[in-house]
């Protein structure tokens, strides 16, 4: 009878221990996925998985703002993605995704966001497709980077560029541009 009740209060520490334990590892998970979420915010940078059979989105924090959908469910429908999509772009990213899921093979555009509050932003968006062990079944996992302040550095590069080109262009003295070896290059 007393190893019995030895054997009955090793069981119930051990199980006491090991729902200590469990919660001090759900904390640390829970720790560890603040961080994700927050570093992935700071890098403007979400991720996403698309569950293929059900056509759902499953998007971390920092994507569901990119796509307005902070206060839906963790699963939407991923006709709300393509919601958010620029009109102009969603015909490409559409065919480019299909494709991609279809072959199994890796998916990589550019294209645009249309935000809620109407601020368009410009994103790249990267995914591939990985087996679900459980189901055995093809999801599609992904990032997805929001690149609109490089984009608009981009687009006043271009622009100074054109204005530069004009400004040469429309120049009343000939400009000539050579190499070292004395080879022509160029002429306005």
């Amino acid at each position: 009878a007393t190893l019995a009740g030895c054997a009955v209060i090793v069981i119930v520490m051990f199980i006491v221990m090991y729902f200590l334990e469990s919660g001090a590892t759900q904390r640390l998970l829970q720790m560890q996925g603040k961080r994700l979420n927050e570093a992935q915010r700071m890098a403007s940078m979400g991720s996403w998985t698309v569950d293929v059979r059900h056509q759902t989105l499953i998007c971390s924090e920092a994507a569901r703002w990119l796509l307005s959908i902070e206060n839906s469910t963790q699963h939407v429908d991923l006709e709300v993605f393509f919601d958010a999509v620029h009109r102009e772009d969603k015909a490409a990213v559409l065919l480019a995704l299909q494709e991609a899921i279809a072959q199994r093979s890796r998916f990589h555009m550019g294209f645009r966001l249309v935000r809620a509050n109407g601020e368009v932003h410009y994103v790249v968006s990267d995914g591939m497709p990985m087996l679900d062990t459980e189901t055995g079944e093809y999801n599609f996992e992904g990032t997805i980077r929001d690149i609109t302040e490089y984009q608009s550095l981009l687009n006043a590069l271009e622009s100074s560029e054109a204005h530069l080109k004009k400004v040469i262009n429309s120049c009343l003295i000939g400009i000539v541009q050579g190499r070292a070896d004395g080879r022509l290059f160029g002429a306005n």
